[in-house]
Formats: C-alpha cells, structure tokens, sequence
C-alpha cells in the first residue's frame, strides 16, 4: 500500500506541476498576447505619425515651390519695367541734354539700377533660404564690379551728402575667379 501511496502522491505533485506549467505558460501567452496589442497599437501610431510627417514634409515642399515660383515670376514682373526704364535713360543720355537734366538722368539710372539689385537681394535671398543658391565661379574684375557698385549707390550716398570714390592699390588683382554677382551684392550692402 505504501508503494502505490507514494506513487498517487508523485503522480499528484507531477500533475501539479503540469498544472503551474500551463498556468505559467498561460500567464507567460497573456504577457506577449498583451506586448503584442501594445507593439502592434505603437506601430499603427507610428506609421500613423510618419504618414502625417509626409503629407507635412509634401505641403512644405509644395509651399517652397509655389514661393520659388511667385519670387520668379515677381522677379520678372518688376525686372521688366525696371530694365526699360533703364535702357530708355541710357538712350535719352546720348541725347544733348542741360546739365540738370543730364543729373536727373544719371539719378534715375542709379536708382533703377539699385531697385534691380534689391530685386536680385530678394531672389538671392530666397534661393539662399530653400537651398538652391548656385556660386558661379567664372573670371570678373574686382575693381570693375566694386565700380559698378559705387556707380548704383552714388545716388542714395549724394542724398546724405557723401561722394563715394575707389582708390585701389598696385597690387590689386586685375582678374579673380569666383561670382561677381554675389560679390557684388556683398559690397552693396555694405556700402549701403
């Protein structure tokens, strides 16, 4: 009797093993089934977030492209007008002129002249800021470029009573490589 009590005794304790096992191995499944709601809500949240961050990056992008094209076509809009009027002082200029009529012409010129180059600033400036700012980097005579922008900003120097003059050194370059525009653009500003 005592051999088949110890044997209903371990077949006992064996069950109640099996039991804990599966109890814990149904805990353990409870746990992942439960890890697996949560990784698969994350997941949806995120594909949900990243779907929100492509339409926000496709809205900016469309932005930058519908202000790149406004700034273009802007720029040609103002440039046009500005451009003739320019060409048309240049032709009353070789018409015999007064003195006082030929200072007025040479104003006239120096400010269309400078309200190109602000239109030119505004266009630099928003390539610059969406990253399509493209440096040439082509031969340009320094003097040739700072004369010119001395030329532009006379006018507006003359209204404070400044006379603006280049003196440049023997050792000047007579030709560098880089981009004159933006040279250019630089030394107005400063200069302005």
């Amino acid at each position: 009797g005592s051999f088949q009590q110890e044997i209903v005794a371990l077949q006992q304790c064996v069950i109640a093993l099996i039991t804990q096992v599966q109890q814990h191995q149904q805990q353990l499944q409870s746990k992942v089934d439960l890890a697996t709601a949560e990784l698969q809500t994350a997941l949806s949240e995120l594909e949900l977030s990243h779907q929100r961050l492509q339409q926000s990056k496709d809205q900016v992008e469309l932005s930058g492209r519908a202000k790149d094209d406004f700034m273009a076509r802007m720029s040609h809009e103002l440039r046009t007008p500005i451009s003739s009027v320019i060409g048309f002082i240049q032709l009353l200029e070789k018409s015999p002129l007064s003195d006082s009529q030929r200072e007025y012409c040479r104003i006239i010129h120096g400010a269309s002249s400078l309200l190109l180059r602000l239109i030119d600033d505004i266009l630099y400036f928003s390539k610059f800021q969406s990253d399509n700012l493209k440096l040439e980097n082509i031969p340009f005579s320094p003097e040739q470029c700072l004369e010119d922008v001395l030329e532009m900003q006379a006018p507006a120097a003359g209204f404070k009573g400044l006379k603006l003059s280049l003196h440049c050194e023997s050792a000047w370059p007579l030709v560098v490589m880089g981009d004159p525009t933006r040279f250019s653009q630089v030394i107005s500003n400063l200069i302005s």
